[in-house]
């Protein structure tokens, strides 16, 4: 279904009842080439780490705390057919399973079979992409209500349908751990107090302490048609609908200043926060000596490490976000 999509931005919904909660709920997914999941309206993980085709690798995501008895609701918004120094152009595809444990026993409660539907008119249009990040390009004036709520409607929207050329290998289960996601604070603009409204050509700014690799996720209600733009992403635009609404980015980025702008109309931020996304490394070493400048070395070489791990150990945090052992330029 997604390659008959004029967008490479896909959502997919899958309702289901759950008589009883389980005792531990696991949704294993992969798609590709990337996913943002959310259950019963709140977003829970995004993925998959990058791959190769012929040796995919599947999510397995602990839902449990976000379902409840009754009807339930998984939303995927798949971002397909794009390449860059993470991604590689290949087939696109989503397959997802729910397995639900109760006293050691494992049941399988459903898989992406013909009861899913999908639509490729939401708010996320066709991403840009250059070799380092993937780029939003929204439109909340596309969608007609949030697709990630089990009320929405969706009768209108499509029925999946099934890989028929397999091209890629056999999944296996992902061999690193889920990256850990940490709300980081930067330091705003002097004397800013929320919320905050702007029109066409203001903006806030923001400095964080360092450099981060963050997605952003912004509460606001705008006037129809106004313009967003994130000054740290400079392809990224966001185009509102009238009313309150939320964007979160696809992509994190790499930040150390920047700022909200409107490039047109009234919109009112209501509240911006952060996220860094990173490999869930324990520091567990310390280092401290009597030379101030041997002390921030130590720091910035942890920070360092830190922030050039992902999915993969890669050259920098900006200019290329690519595996240094397939860099042949290192």
């Amino acid at each position: 279904m997604l390659d008959k999509a004029p967008e490479n931005m896909v959502a997919f919904r899958k309702q289901f009842e759950m008589t009883t909660l389980p005792q531990h709920a696991t949704l294993h997914l992969f798609a590709d080439v990337r996913y943002m999941l959310w259950v019963n309206g709140r977003y829970v993980e995004r993925g998959p780490a990058r791959f190769e085709p012929a040796a995919p690798e599947y999510d397995s995501v602990d839902i449990t705390k976000f379902m409840c008895a009754g009807s339930n609701l998984i939303s995927i918004l798949v971002t397909a057919q794009i390449s860059n120094g993470r991604t590689r152009l290949h087939e696109p595809c989503l397959t997802a399973e729910l397995v639900e444990q109760n006293d050691g026993e494992s049941k399988i409660v459903f898989d992406t079979d013909a009861t899913w539907k999908w639509n490729d008119q939401t708010r996320y249009r066709r991403a840009i992409t250059d070799w380092a990040n993937i780029y939003d390009v929204v439109d909340a004036r596309v969608e007609d209500g949030d697709w990630t709520q089990l009320d929405y409607d969706d009768s209108k929207w499509a029925t999946v349908e099934p890989v028929k050329d397999k091209t890629w290998g056999m999944l296996t289960a992902r061999r690193i751990p889920l990256l850990r996601e940490t709300v980081v604070l930067p330091e705003w603009q002097a004397s800013l107090q929320w919320p905050v409204t702007l029109k066409t050509n203001e903006q806030i700014t923001f400095k964080f302490p360092h450099l981060v690799l963050a997605y952003v996720q912004i509460e606001m209600d705008a006037d129809e048609g106004s313009v967003v733009e994130l000054t740290y992403s400079p392809n990224t635009k966001i185009t509102c609908r009238a009313g309150t609404q939320t964007y979160i980015s696809t992509d994190t980025h790499s930040i150390f200043d920047g700022g909200i702008r409107v490039k047109s109309g009234r919109v009112t931020l209501q509240s911006v926060k952060f996220v860094e996304r990173l490999y869930p490394f324990d520091q567990i070493g310390t280092f401290e000596s009597s030379d101030p400048l041997l002390n921030q070395l130590w720091k910035t070489c942890v920070r360092g490490l830190e922030i050039t791990s992902e999915d993969a150990y890669v050259d920098c945090a900006d200019r290329d976000r690519k595996s240094t052992r397939l860099n042949s330029s290192h």
